[in-house]
């Protein structure tokens, strides 16, 4: 009869550490960037406009009036602040929506971002 090697551990005097088993994967960096956002579900023509509360470089939450699901394939762009900075233009995929705290706008959605390009101001205004 073998024994249960976790079983073992809890016996011993040691204590049970299971993070050492889970290798940690660090979140990437979030910026508290604030600025107009529009997103649509994937293949549509119609925009919608939002918000943008955090970004980061595998995802960006936003505020949007709009309620999107949960898996829902999106286009999104938006300007990054700063003098001749960038346009944003990407794809990604809702993954969370929870209603939002204040009253600006009534839904928070989380998306990460799958991939995206970055175009000058002026070629954004086309869209």
């Amino acid at each position: 009869m073998s024994t249960d090697p976790l079983l073992v551990q809890m016996a011993s005097d040691q204590p049970i550490r299971p993070v050492d088993a889970i290798r940690h994967v660090p979140r990437a960096a979030r910026h508290a960037i604030e600025t107009p956002l529009r997103f649509r579900r994937s293949g549509t023509a119609q925009w919608q406009d939002g918000t943008t509360r955090n970004i980061s470089g595998s995802g960006i939450l936003f505020a949007a009036d709009a309620l999107s699901a949960v898996d829902e394939p999106i286009e999104f762009t938006f300007a990054l602040p700063g003098r001749g900075a960038a346009h944003v233009i990407g794809v990604g995929r809702i993954v969370r929506v929870v209603p939002a705290a204040d009253s600006t706008s009534p839904y928070l959605a989380a998306a990460c971002i799958e991939s995206y390009r970055l175009e000058p101001q002026s070629a954004a205004a086309t869209l």
